[in-house]
Formats: C-alpha cells, structure tokens, sequence
C-alpha cells in the first residue's frame, strides 16, 4: 500500500513541532525532517508552516501586551485630567500610568516585531 502523501506531511509537522517545542533552531529541525524524508518542496513547506504557526502565536502575544499598554495610557491620561482640575496631584497617573502603559507597549511590539 503506498504511502499518502498527507501521511507524510502530518509526520513531518508532528516532528517539526517536537523539535521546535524542544527548542531546536529552525536549520536542524530542517536537517533532522531531510533525514526522516528525502522531498526538499514538502520539508521547506513542512518549515514555513511552523514559521507562520510561530510568528502568528507571538503577534497574538503581542497585541495583548499592545492592548493592556493602551488601555493604562489611557486611564493614566484619564485621571491625570481629573486630578489636574480638580486641584490634586498628578503624579501618580501622570509618571506611573503612562510609565507603566509605555513598557506594555514597547514589550507588545518587541514581541510582534522580534
């Protein structure tokens, strides 16, 4: 009985996975999937899927960072204004707020970016 060609590339995702869930950098996982089958097309196809799997579950990281980091600038803007017309400080909200929020931001586009 021969063997589908699906077959092949479920076997080659679930070991691409393994490795990569291991921590293996993407040339060996390459290696290692050329050992297992000799089909360069399916081994590359097989290492860009897990590259776009990898980047898409890092950019979904990375806008929650993005979204919480807003949503603290905001609040810090929020309260800022209050507390300034209504004569009390303003430091907290204004320092450590948007401090807070900026740090969010920056590690929410690291992680979508890097």
């Amino acid at each position: 009985m021969p063997i589908k060609k699906n077959d092949i590339w479920e076997n080659l995702m679930v070991i691409a996975n393994e490795c990569y869930s291991k921590g293996i950098d993407y040339n060996e996982i390459h290696k290692i999937l050329l050992n297992t089958h000799d089909d360069e097309a399916m081994v590359y196809a097989v290492i860009k899927k897990l590259k776009s799997e990898h980047y898409a579950e890092k950019a979904k990281e990375g806008r929650k960072f993005l979204l919480i980091g807003f949503l603290l600038i905001i609040v810090g803007f929020i309260i800022t204004c209050i507390n300034f017309h209504s004569n009390q400080s303003i430091a907290f909200a204004m320092y450590g707020l948007t401090t807070a929020g900026l740090v969010f931001v920056f590690y929410g586009l690291y992680k979508i970016i890097g």
